[in-house]
């Protein structure tokens, strides 16, 4: 072995044993630093986690299920909604800077984009888009808790004239 040879695996060495006494030190140091996405249902969709039965007023015969788990580690909530073992729709909810986002896809084609900002008084109020395949038109849904296992719903679109029309109102049970 020449001097040169010998200068070359010293520096080796030394490069693989500072790579490794690197590694050390980050992964110390990174284990007490909180991860950049938490990977736990924020609070305030928490209530929601479960199995729902759903009736619709003015049509008690027509149940469905509401079916909501976390999804993708925790970061996004998924509702599926069926009635008779078929898929009706699904929905994705998540919290981005306090304000919770709740995408709805529906089997007919429909979606429907919705903002909160959370619980307030017993109530969350949703206000967004809907996109049907003919048309979009202003969606308000509001939500009553009732109890840890029942709240109720009321849908509404904005008419034409500026005032919300009542569509469609659920009760929702666990």
């Amino acid at each position: 072995m020449t001097v040169g040879s010998i200068r070359h695996m010293h520096r080796k060495a030394i490069a693989v044993v500072s790579f490794a006494l690197a590694s050390i030190f980050a992964a110390g140091v990174y284990s007490f630093v909180p991860p950049l996405f938490s990977s736990l249902v924020p609070p305030d969709l928490v209530y929601f986690q479960g199995k729902w039965t759903v009736t619709i007023k003015g049509d008690a015969a027509s149940v469905y299920t509401w079916t909501v788990t976390d999804d993708l580690k925790g970061e996004w909530l998924t509702g599926v909604v069926e009635k008779g073992g078929e898929r009706l729709s699904t929905d994705h909810w998540r919290v981005v800077a306090g304000r919770i986002e709740r995408y709805v896809f529906t089997s007919e084609g429909s979606s429907i984009k919705l903002v909160s900002s959370g619980w307030k008084t017993g109530k969350m109020i949703f206000n967004g888009i809907a996109s049907g395949k003919a048309m979009d038109f202003r969606i308000r849904e509001t939500i009553t808790r009732e109890t840890d296992t029942r709240f109720r719903t009321v849908w509404e679109k904005q008419g034409d004239d500026g005032k919300w029309i009542i569509f469609a109102e659920e009760t929702l049970s666990k």
